[in-house]
């Protein structure tokens, strides 16, 4: 349970008031808290690296048009290497992010 101003953990409050920034809260009512935990830096550049070898994946099954089995394995190379270099820069953006928002 934490707070759905400032993502405070709730849990274990003798008072139904955050302690961070006094957002008030009903432990009843899930509609005054987040019962989600907030998702880190690196779940969301994980998935952002997902998706980018998704796409690149299925743009170079869409060009390559069943021509050989090497292009398939060199399209299948280039969506590998676009994953790994999107992953580093992406956590660093993520944790930036993150860090801005604390």
């Amino acid at each position: 349970m934490r707070c759905r101003t400032c993502q405070y953990s709730l849990t274990s409050l003798a008072e139904h008031r955050c302690p961070e920034c006094g957002t008030t809260f009903d432990p009843n009512d899930p509609e005054t808290f987040e019962s989600k935990p907030p998702r880190g830096p690196f779940a969301t550049a994980l998935r952002c690296c997902i998706l980018v070898f998704a796409v690149s994946f299925g743009i170079q099954l869409v060009l390559i048009d069943s021509v050989t089995l090497k292009l398939a394995v060199v399209g299948a190379l280039i969506a590998a290497v676009a994953t790994v270099i999107a992953y580093p820069i992406l956590l660093l953006y993520c944790v930036m992010f993150d860090n801005r928002n604390k």
